[in-house]
């Protein structure tokens, strides 16, 4: 396996093979290590973010407990914690009735300020809920009755109203929000008359009051009707009396958690871990497969966040250099095979010019014994005959002087 990531001096092993594995466990190897962990450290975060927002078959909570932190400031978490908000859906479930009401709570979150305990009072002022922080570990508890989660489906009746007729109607919102930002809906009654009638009219303003629709709800409109609206979300007005300029107004929620604390915490996730040696499934997610968040609906029957879930792996993530998880392992991939590649080539390169010199250096200075032997053996014959010839030369010229 891997060793754990580091650094290790070479300065005395600088040449050779040892010298060759020092660098390349500082350079490559440490290289792919940090870039792993940056891959598993963004898949884990993102799909923590969205998971915390959804709800399993074992349905809303009566109790979560995040990780152990090892600060009890905010500012100290990793990942890191922004400034934003969470919100809390609570049910409350008359036990004579059974009547469910449900409402929604925003909890603040500064990150340079606010401490597990302050959030814990934060939460513990909510009614039917408490909170409290126990060895850097927060726990969330509901009273009898009651039961929480982090659901972005709107609520079932309008945020804020204001009803100027004897016999208002009711008004009431359902579905899942698929756009990508928060947002609050205002609606706007134009004209006055009775629901299904006569040229009533609704004006739809976005939180920046831009007029985004006009539904009708006078003439050809069946009160109770479902009326799409924007981004999935359905409106159905009953019977009743509006008043022109009569408004009510529907909170959507793309992220119920802009601050990113539930995550960051441990609270509802789907991953331990923070890196691509330590990523594995929560203990919760392990003991209880029906706390996998597959819906984000208030009846708790779609697949809404499994296929936000799934889109990851396409999505863009700014810890990734703005790629996906695909394209920045795919991207990992060839680096390495290109990094092998040059090196391979570098080696055979290098191995051909040490035979080369090798082939150079043997033709220069190697010894062959038999051949020089032989050699040897030529040349002594050589030396005796020119002997032998020099003799006779030095033999003929001593008796020609004689003669003479």
């Amino acid at each position: 396996g891997i060793a754990p990531a580091g650094t290790y001096s070479y300065q005395a092993t600088q040449g050779g093979q040892l010298g060759g594995l020092f660098a390349l466990y500082n350079g490559t190897v440490n290289d792919v290590h940090d870039k792993l962990d940056t891959l598993a450290g963004s898949i884990i975060q993102q799909v923590n973010q969205y998971h915390v927002q959804g709800v399993g078959t074992d349905g809303s909570f009566t109790d979560l407990n995040g990780k152990v932190m090892t600060s009890e400031d905010i500012s100290d978490f990793v990942p890191p914690v922004s400034d934003g908000a969470f919100f809390i859906r609570v049910t409350y479930t008359d036990p004579v009735t059974h009547e469910a009401t449900i409402t929604r709570h925003q909890i603040d979150v500064d990150a340079s300020t606010d401490s597990l305990t302050t959030i814990a009072a934060a939460i513990s002022a909510v009614t039917g809920l408490d909170a409290l922080v126990s060895g850097n570990r927060l726990s969330i508890q509901a009273d009898t009755d009651y039961e929480f989660d982090f659901l972005p489906a709107a609520l079932s009746e309008p945020t804020a109203s204001t009803f100027t007729g004897s016999s208002p109607p009711e008004v009431s919102v359902s579905d899942v929000y698929t756009g990508t930002e928060n947002q609050t809906f205002t609606f706007t009654v134009v004209g006055t008359g009775s629901v299904g009638n006569g040229s009533l009219s609704l004006q739809v303003r976005d939180g920046d009051s831009n007029l985004i629709h006009t539904l009708n709800i006078g003439s050809g409109y069946a009160a109770g009707d479902k009326l799409d609206f924007e981004n999935g979300i359905k409106i159905a007005v009953g019977p009743g009396e509006l008043n022109a300029d009569d408004t009510f107004e529907v909170d959507v929620f793309a992220n119920t958690d802009t601050s990113g604390l539930l995550s960051s915490i441990g609270i509802n996730t789907f991953f331990k871990g923070s890196n691509a040696s330590d990523i594995s499934l929560s203990n919760d997610m392990v003991d209880s497969p029906g706390r996998i968040a597959a819906a984000m609906g208030s009846d708790l029957t779609d697949n809404t966040n499994v296929q936000r879930l799934a889109s990851i792996g396409t999505m863009t993530l700014e810890d990734l250099d703005s790629m996906t998880a695909r394209d920045f392992y795919r991207g990992l991939v060839l680096d390495i095979g290109q990094q092998l590649s040059i090196k391979q080539s570098s080696q055979t390169n290098s191995e051909n010019l040490m035979l080369s010199l090798s082939n150079q250096q043997s033709e220069i200075s190697g010894v062959d014994i038999n051949d020089e032997a032989a050699q040897m053996l030529i040349f002594e014959q050589m030396f005796q005959a020119m002997s032998k010839y020099l003799n006779t030369v030095q033999n003929t010229l001593a008796t020609l002087m004689d003669i003479l």
